[in-house]
């Protein structure tokens, strides 16, 4: 009959721990120098980042008007930065009624379209704003709705809108009178 031959144990498919223990000990203790450098430069760089980048935060501001189209009041908005990226602080203060200190915190300005939002049948559109301080955030949400309620395009389309419905007015209270003289023609007093 055949012995039946046992199969071998392999001593090297087996992993000793404290061997690897033993090994990562020694790398350690023979590249600590470096690794010590290695992290305490790694500090330094991210450190020195830290306090050399500017701290900027980002606000945003839900808005819907009633007056002019969204495309039109980003437009607005866009001039604006454009202003500010020029600069122009002076007019863009003015444009907003604020002081021109606060604008030179704000690093930009920028508003987009909501899509499947709507707010009395029509969307809205965010304002987005990138500034230094947070604190000037009040008074900035102050002047951006100041500045899209009072400029000129909102005022020559508030005009125009009042004038027309001045004038369906007129017309109405002119039929209103017909059908009142026309009323008393027929009927018997």
């Amino acid at each position: 009959m055949a012995e039946m031959i046992k199969p071998a144990q392999n001593d090297k498919d087996e992993v000793d721990l404290m061997q690897v223990l033993e090994r990562i000990i020694r790398f350690f203790s023979n590249h600590k120098k470096e690794l010590v450098a290695a992290s305490l430069a790694g500090m330094l760089c991210g450190y020195i980042l830290f306090m050399v980048q500017p701290k900027l935060y980002n606000s945003t501001l839900i808005l819907h008007s009633q007056v002019l189209t969204n495309s039109e009041e980003i437009e607005i908005i866009g001039n604006w930065n454009e202003l500010r990226k020029d600069g122009e602080y002076g007019v863009l203060s003015k444009n907003l009624n604020c002081n021109a200190y606060l604008l030179r915190d704000v690093k930009m300005l920028s508003a987009t379209n909501i899509q499947n939002v709507a707010v009395g049948g029509t969307s809205g559109f965010t304002v987005n704003v990138l500034v230094r301080d947070t604190s000037i955030l009040d008074d900035l949400q102050k002047a951006v709705i100041y500045g899209l309620e009072n400029n000129e395009f909102v005022k020559e389309k508030v005009n125009f809108r009042r004038d027309n419905t001045t004038r369906m007015i007129a017309s109405i209270n002119q039929e209103i009178a017909k059908l009142d003289s026309t009323k008393k023609k027929i009927s018997p007093m």
